[in-house]
């Protein structure tokens, strides 16, 4: 955690799991004040790495809602000590507790209702939760992701077993279609690591959920990355389209690309085109999100960015965006940005602060961070999302 984000408790909070529950431990700090302490977090770990923050970070934009902002939850099944059966989320602090939650405000309402209909067929079916500690039972997690405009509504059980071993599928199918999911899936994942998703199996539906971003339809099927709050993805597209505009960039490289997000608003301005991800399914989607938008200068490549980094490769552009995980850039990444004489900017999305600064420390040696800019990702929790703007010195 970035100095300075450490929860200050108040009397507000808005939901009854709160202190309990791990998911939004600064609900009970009014909301402009949560967007100052993170201002002053990205400030402050800026200014002890060297740079000028008050020259280069911009204001934080805030979420548009506060709360039902996010576009998935991932409920994990456990059975309590008094053996019930729960399906909720984990308690703070804890990884071997979870509670049994009633509503999660974070969500629209449907994802309670699915939870509930996933809960008594798991009861119902006799259904064992998994057990991570004996590597025993069946149903792992349950995700709900959709669409801002609620059209869309994919469910996937993840579960030790395939969709025709288990009891009672086709009522649950059924009561899902009800409350209007879309897309049902079953995970498969027999392995022992504890993880929300498998192997996917299309059990019912479309198959994916659709998001609409400044004029980019976009279909993300059950394994793909998207960003988790609509309107800041929103608000970071437009972030990284002027940083392409200002830079005039005509080739663009898009490291750790998903399903396209970036790249194919890229590809409205940009002369090509080039996206690198890691997961399968996610170049699968973003080759078919460009024909669905009728995006003919886009390429995909499946890939771990660090195997596309070639001095070679990397000389064909101008512009590098980068969005990877939480652990930041790959240390050859990182290197081949540093090393290459052609790319005149890079824009770094990071979902992780400190690591975003790390990497911003060893960019500064070839390029000068122009700004940063914070989005408030995550409202009623410390986390949120910067995307840095770096010119060649």
């Amino acid at each position: 955690m970035i100095s300075g984000m450490e929860n200050k408790p108040s009397c507000m909070h808005f939901c009854e799991h709160f202190n309990r529950c791990g998911g939004c431990s600064f609900q009970d700090v009014p909301y402009e004040a949560q967007l100052s302490r993170k201002q002053e977090a990205i400030e402050a770990a800026l200014e002890a790495t060297g740079f000028d923050a008050r020259r280069t970070v911009k204001r934080i934009i805030p979420s548009q809602n506060t709360t039902g902002y996010r576009n998935r939850m991932d409920f994990v099944s456990f059975s309590s000590t008094d053996r019930k059966t729960g399906l909720g989320l984990r308690e703070r602090g804890s990884w071997k507790k979870c509670i049994d939650i009633k509503r999660c405000h974070l969500m629209a309402g449907w994802q309670d209702e699915a939870r509930t209909v996933i809960k008594e067929w798991q009861i119902k079916s006799n259904i064992p939760s998994w057990d991570p500690y004996s590597h025993t039972g069946i149903l792992r997690y349950a995700v709900c992701r959709d669409s801002s405009d609620g059209k869309s509504k994919m469910v996937s059980i993840v579960c030790a077993k395939g969709k025709e071993e288990l009891e009672g599928i086709d009522g649950l199918n059924s009561k899902l279609r009800s409350i209007g999911v879309t897309s049902f899936f079953v995970q498969k994942n027999e392995g022992w690591s504890d993880v929300s998703n498998g192997e996917p199996q299309l059990f019912d539906g479309e198959g994916f959920v659709t998001e609409t971003i400044e004029g980019v339809s976009y279909r993300v099927g059950p394994l793909c990355f998207f960003q988790p709050n609509p309107s800041i993805g929103r608000e970071m597209v437009r972030t990284v389209k002027e940083a392409l505009a200002s830079s005039d960039s005509k080739d663009v490289l898009d490291l750790y690309c998903g399903v396209g997000l970036f790249s194919l608003a890229a590809a409205k301005t940009a002369k090509n085109v080039t996206g690198v991800e890691i997961i399968g399914e996610s170049i699968i989607f973003a080759k078919a999100n460009a024909d669905l938008n009728k995006i003919s200068n886009a390429t995909f490549i499946t890939n771990p960015a660090e195997k596309n980094i070639s001095r070679d490769f990397i000389s064909r552009f101008d512009t590098v965006i980068v969005d990877p995980p939480r652990s930041g850039l790959h240390a050859d990444v990182l290197a081949a940005l540093c090393n290459s004489a052609n790319i005149k900017t890079v824009i770094y999305s990071s979902c992780n602060p400190l690591k975003f600064v790390n990497d911003a420390a060893a960019l500064s040696l070839n390029f000068e961070l122009e700004y940063a800019q914070p989005l408030d990702m995550f409202p009623h929790t410390p986390h949120f999302e910067v995307i840095g703007v770096f010119k060649k010195r």
